[in-house]
């Protein structure tokens, strides 16, 4: 018999399936409160990298929806609504905006004393200076 890590919260009926089938000896686990609000981010991470190897419409379709689906398991965890959603989605909205405009940044130049060094410093996994 061959061994593989999985490693990854999958969703109930995946687990069921490996449960139900005799060529296979599942190794499981019910998560904690913790333990599942990380293995949701990393699951959100995994769902939205799938987006990228979508090969039809249709195949992004789902990997849209699978990231939804991981989004909607964030909202219950943590009881927001999808009012309250929608709310924070709308305040943030009228003071950033969205993404209709499609601007795309490729760099900054600011003053020494800009307040933004600092800020963009404190992260440079995100920000890389030149």
């Amino acid at each position: 018999m061959k061994t593989f890590y999985f490693r990854k919260l999958v969703r109930d009926k995946v687990l069921q399936r490996c449960l139900d089938d005799p060529q296979i000896k599942t190794y499981h686990h019910v998560l904690s409160d913790e333990d599942y609000k990380v293995e949701l981010v990393r699951k959100l991470h995994e769902e939205v990298d799938e987006i990228d190897t979508a090969s039809s419409r249709d195949d992004l379709l789902c990997e849209i929806a699978d990231v939804q689906e991981v989004l909607d398991a964030l909202a219950l965890l943590y009881e927001f609504t999808k009012d309250d959603i929608r709310t924070a989605q709308n305040k943030k909205n009228q003071k950033n905006g969205a993404f209709k405009d499609r601007a795309y940044i490729d760099k900054v130049e600011l003053d020494d004393e800009s307040e933004w060094v600092q800020i963009l410093r404190a992260q440079p996994d995100k920000y890389e200076e030149i």
